[in-house]
């Protein structure tokens, strides 16, 4: 889920790259939720004339979680996590 920090979380593509049902991702969601570790944040619409599919983003609670959580190899550049943390951070800020 380090991956999907601050990104839009789309389940099916999740469970696609580890090879697992849809259904086992979300129950891993729904613990991350409920153990209070990250938050989905919903998209915002005025009103739904039309049935469009809207998928949330996904935050860790926390930016430095998210930090210690990220899988770090040579090949990864600083701006591939600097991004998304910044992110987080600003969303934490905003749901503080």
């Amino acid at each position: 889920m380090s991956f999907s920090h601050g990104a839009v979380l789309n389940t099916s593509q999740v469970a696609r790259e580890c090879q697992v049902g849809r259904k086992t991702v979300e129950g891993y969601i729904d613990n991350l939720e409920d153990l209070l570790l990250g938050y989905r944040l919903q998209v915002f619409t005025k009103r739904d004339r039309r049935h469009l599919q809207h998928h949330p983003k996904f935050n860790f609670i926390d930016t430095g979680v998210f930090q210690s959580l990220r899988p770090k190899g040579p090949l990864d550049s600083p701006e591939s996590s600097g991004g998304p943390a910044l992110e987080g951070l600003v969303a934490q800020h905003l749901r503080a």
